[in-house]
């Protein structure tokens, strides 16, 4: 509670759901959230059998500054990368602990995702996805590629086309890389 304003915020700590037809736990621990918007920061979600932990995920989320202009210019917790360390306890081939550290980074356009960058476990190969948008902010293409690659393990990019019905509401066609048209 702010002591001033008298404002308060009613922010959850913790979030369990159980899977009855696999008795596996999954516990949601919310760690922070921002003092302005009040936006989670971190979260750790513990996964259990039965009792027992199997596996933690760590998930920290930098956001960019609010906007306050008007239509797509407007934004508040759009996100500017995500940190994720995901530890698994059992089942590992040397009896230890199991510890990945991926990464997502977002860019963005005229109030659309223009890119987003992910990097898995601190690796120098990236994939990277590229928006374009039509003039009415409906999706146009994604183009899905690679950098940090070698001419060991170099692949071409591959994009995807749509295209929409006269409303603009429904999905007509989807070019996929290899050129089927899929037509609804």
């Amino acid at each position: 509670i702010d002591p001033i304003s008298k404002r308060y915020a009613i922010l959850l700590n913790t979030q369990t759901s159980t899977d009855y037809l696999t008795n596996i736990v999954t516990k949601k621990i919310y760690n922070s959230y921002s003092s302005d918007y009040f936006l989670p920061i971190s979260e750790t979600t513990n996964k259990y059998l039965g009792t027992q932990l199997q596996g933690s995920t760590t998930s920290v989320t930098n956001y960019f500054a609010p906007s306050f202009g008007v239509g797509s210019n407007y934004h508040i917790g759009r996100p500017k990368d995500i940190t994720t360390t995901t530890t698994v306890y059992v089942d590992t081939p040397s009896g230890t602990p199991d510890t990945k550290t991926s990464k997502i980074e977002y860019a963005y356009n005229n109030g659309n995702l223009s890119q987003t960058k992910k990097t898995p476990n601190s690796d120098t190969v990236s994939i990277i996805e590229d928006f374009t948008y039509f003039s009415n902010g409906l999706l146009q293409s994604k183009t899905i590629s690679a950098t940090g690659t070698t001419a060991a393990n170099q692949v071409a990019p591959r994009t995807t086309t749509f295209t929409y019905d006269t409303t603009n509401r429904f999905v007509k066609t989807i070019r996929d890389p290899e050129l089927m048209v899929t037509t609804n």
